[in-house]
């Protein structure tokens, strides 16, 4: 069962800010308007209220237009070795209840019942 957080809302209120991504984060400006530049890529980007953008791995730079203040959330999607992780686990947990029962480990004279 997997539970999902509120994304939190981040206010870019300075000059500049700086952020570090994960590949495949998603930053989506939730009020305002940003401009943002990004490592290893040529490209500036205007992101207005609504627009989403994914993101490569690095450093980010952000600034809200005209020196205002936006508002973003960023989203992150789960690490590839968790995600593989949590698979295992799964698969892991279903053969121990096929092997050991429900209620635990069956013994001998349990399983002849």
């Amino acid at each position: 069962m997997t539970t999902t957080r509120p994304t939190p809302i981040i206010a870019v209120n300075q000059p500049r800010t700086h952020i570090v991504s994960h590949r495949g984060a998603v930053l989506t400006v939730a009020q305002g308007t940003l401009w943002l530049t990004q490592t290893d890529d040529p490209n500036d980007y205007v992101l207005r209220t609504g627009a989403a953008l994914t993101l490569r791995a690095g450093r980010v730079v952000l600034e809200a237009e005209h020196g205002d203040s936006a508002h973003y959330t960023l989203v992150t999607p789960p690490y590839p070795v968790l995600v593989q992780a949590q698979a295992l686990l799964v698969g892991l947990c279903g053969w121990v209840t096929r092997v050991c029962g429900r209620n635990g480990v069956k013994t001998h004279a349990a399983s002849q019942a």
